[in-house]
């Protein structure tokens, strides 16, 4: 995965995704103005419903940084279409969805992201991510068991990496605190400890 200075605080995969596409789109961005990059005369001028949908992945990102989530998931929703060849692609832009709409405190549309993210994602890892910001979402909302269940699901994946183990763990272990079970927690926080 490449990360560099321009990727920010995205994921591993969205930032891999963003990588890609900016320079996949390098071409295609150099034909259209300022002014049609940032509206949406540049996707519908360039004709292809792949790059469209890439071009409307960057514009959600613009609008992300600029704090206007609600243009960025609109964008983002509008990507979707374009990648229905390719669905995995879509499911970095479906975790941005449900990120920007978790810091709306919009939880059960993030919720709805995150499970069109899971039923899109056929690679473990990616499968993994999203239940990762599955089980998140519901720690927000106090679902504790819902976020046990789910974060049990994700650490029952085969093929997944440490890293994302790891991960999952300390959050089980922070759900399980919640509920008052230190038994448990001390026991997942041994596991990792010999891993």
């Amino acid at each position: 995965m490449q990360e560099g200075p321009d990727c920010g605080a995205a994921l591993g995969i969205g930032c891999l995704y963003k990588v890609e596409t900016e320079a996949r789109l390098g071409k295609e961005l150099d034909n259209l103005s300022g002014r049609e990059i940032l509206t949406e005369e540049g996707p519908r001028r360039v004709g292809d419903p792949v790059t469209s949908a890439d071009m409307l992945v960057l514009m959600g990102d613009l609008y992300e940084q600029q704090g206007n989530r609600a243009k960025a998931v609109e964008s983002w929703e509008k990507s979707l279409l374009g990648m229905a060849g390719a669905p995995e692609k879509g499911v970095p832009v479906l975790i941005r969805v449900a990120r920007a709409k978790r810091s709306q405190h919009d939880f059960d549309g993030a919720q709805e992201a995150l499970e069109r993210c899971e039923g899109l994602a056929r690679d473990p890892e990616l499968k993994a991510r999203c239940l990762y910001e599955s089980a998140q979402n519901f720690t927000f909302t106090q679902s504790f068991g819902r976020a046990r269940s789910t974060l049990e699901g994700l650490l029952a994946l085969p093929g997944i990496s440490a890293e994302t183990r790891a991960l999952a763990t300390f959050l089980l272990v922070d759900v399980c605190e919640h509920e008052g079970r230190i038994a448990d927690a001390r026991k997942l926080l041994e596991s990792i400890r010999t891993t």
